[in-house]
């Protein structure tokens, strides 16, 4: 690589090889397999039922570092906010047990150098209650959930150098969580420890981008990275109306710091 492209996007260089991030889930009420105990359609007790719902995610700020270093340098943590919108389909069983399945869109900024497209964004999960009397709740919480999202352009220096090639960032997110709740007729208060480990893997790692100022290409690399804090808290409560239907907000810190409101209504 030529000197002179260095020094022009040298911005460009550091931004792919520290962090970049993806949308993350969010958690809900550990109680929620037993709050909604009721469906809207009439029928004779089940020992399974089906819940719909809709959440919007507001993540930002989450800090990564790089997986390895390359050439035995170290680049600094960089922050990324992202915004994720997403359908949750819930299958619950004896009120007790509750399968998810997420599927949406989420978009990326890092700092202010990468910014990527709507792209799809999936999960699954699980939760469950291991203990709970009639106003607390014991639940563990598990999820996977996978995006890869697509750089529209790097920003650099003021300039914007357009991505000509098939890059992207393949994200995947393992996190477990431990939360008690506690409800107070239509309202449930509820916290998590939570653990969450994420990875950023670029597809390819060569990046080619279009220059702005003059008419040709550069390329850079770029390699993965890994969160750079592992466990965090997460603060939030439910509303119930009517064992029918609830709307939770919710927040997280140390891991991830974002905001989340969801809701569901049970069938």
């Amino acid at each position: 690589m030529q000197m002179w492209f260095w020094k022009n996007i040298h911005k460009i260089a550091i931004a792919l090889l520290i962090p970049t991030a993806a949308p993350a889930t969010y958690f809900a009420n550990p109680a929620m397999p037993a709050l909604e105990s009721d469906g809207l359609l009439k029928s004779p007790p089940t020992w399974a039922s089906v819940r719909i719902g809709y959440m919007s995610d507001n993540l930002y700020r989450q800090r990564y570092d790089e997986e390895f270093q390359i050439d035995g340098k170290s680049t600094p943590s960089s922050y990324a906010k992202m915004s994720t919108n997403a359908a949750i389909v819930t299958l619950n069983f004896k009120n007790w047990l509750d399968l998810n399945a997420i599927v949406g869109s989420a978009q990326m900024q890092i700092d202010h150098d990468i910014y990527t497209k709507q792209q799809l964004a999936w999960g699954v999960g699980a939760k469950f209650l291991i203990y709970q009397t009639k106003s607390i709740f014991v639940g563990v919480d598990l999820k996977y959930f996978q995006s890869d999202q697509q750089p529209i352009y790097l920003a650099s220096s003021g300039y914007a150098y357009n991505v000509v090639s098939n890059f992207k960032l393949n994200y995947s997110e393992q996190q477990a969580a431990l939360g008690i709740a506690y409800r107070i007729q239509m309202l449930s208060p509820y916290i998590y420890l939570s653990y969450l480990y994420s990875k950023i893997t670029p597809d390819p790692i060569t990046l080619i981008v279009r220059m702005p100022t003059y008419d040709g290409f550069a390329q850079s690399y770029s390699s993965s990275v890994i969160d750079k804090r592992r466990w965090g808290l997460a603060f939030g409560a439910t509303i119930v109306g009517g064992k029918k239907g609830s709307i939770s907000i919710e927040s997280r810190f140390f891991n991830q710091n974002a905001i989340n409101i969801s809701g569901e209504i049970r069938f």
